[in-house]
C-alpha cells in the first residue's frame, strides 16, 4: 500500500482545520468531528481506497 495520495493529505488538512475552528466556536467534540468530516468530504473527493486512509481522530493531529 504506499503513501497516501495528495487528496488524502488535503482531506486530512481540511478535516483538522475545520475541527479546530469548530472547537474554538464552542461545539462539542463529537459535533466538531462530525461537522469537520462532512466539510472535508464536501471539499475533497476521495476514491474508496483513499477514504480508507483518512484520519478522523483529532488526537492524531496533536489534540486531546
Amino acid at each position: 500500500a504506499g503513501a497516501p495520495s495528495s487528496r488524502v493529505y488535503q482531506w486530512n488538512d481540511v478535516f483538522i482545520s475545520t475541527y479546530r475552528m469548530n472547537i474554538d466556536s464552542g461545539m462539542s467534540r463529537q459535533e466538531a468531528i462530525d461537522s469537520a468530516r462532512q466539510n472535508a468530504f464536501d471539499t475533497v473527493t476521495l476514491s474508496g481506497d483513499e477514504a480508507s486512509q483518512i484520519k478522523t481522530d483529532p488526537r492524531l493531529y496533536g489534540d486531546d
